[in-house]
C-alpha cells in the first residue's frame, strides 16, 4: 500500500511540474506576442508624429533681403552694465610678452 502511495504521490508531483512548464512557456510566448504587438504600435505612433512635425514646419521669411540692413554691432551693446565694470585686462599677458622679448634679446 505504501509503495502504490509513494508512486502516485511522485506521478501527481512529476505530472503538475510538467503542466507549470507548459504553463510558463505560454506565459512566455504571450508575453513575446505583447512586447511585439507594443513595439509595432510605438514605432507607427512615431512615424505618424513624423510625417506631422514634418508638414508642420514651414519656412517662414521675416523680411526679404533686398529691405534688410546689415550694420556691425558694437559690443558694449551687447554686454550686461555689470560685465562692463567687471572686465579687466589680463596682467599676464604682458608680463609673458616682456618676458619673451627679454629672452630674445639675449
Amino acid at each position: 500500500f505504501m509503495k502504490k502511495f509513494i508512486t502516485t504521490v511522485i506521478l501527481s508531483s512529476f505530472v503538475a511540474s510538467i503542466s507549470l512548464a507548459v504553463d510558463f512557456a505560454s506565459i512566455i510566448d504571450e508575453n513575446s506576442k505583447s512586447q511585439n504587438d507594443l513595439h509595432f504600435k510605438i514605432t507607427e505612433t512615431v512615424t505618424k508624429s513624423q510625417i506631422a512635425a514634418k508638414e508642420s514646419i514651414q519656412t517662414k521669411y521675416i523680411a526679404d533681403l533686398k529691405e534688410t540692413i546689415h550694420y556691425k554691432t558694437n559690443k558694449d551693446l551687447l554686454t550686461y552694465a555689470k560685465e562692463k565694470k567687471q572686465y579687466k585686462a589680463s596682467t599676464q599677458q604682458p608680463e609673458k610678452r616682456l618676458a619673451q622679448e627679454f629672452k630674445e634679446l639675449e
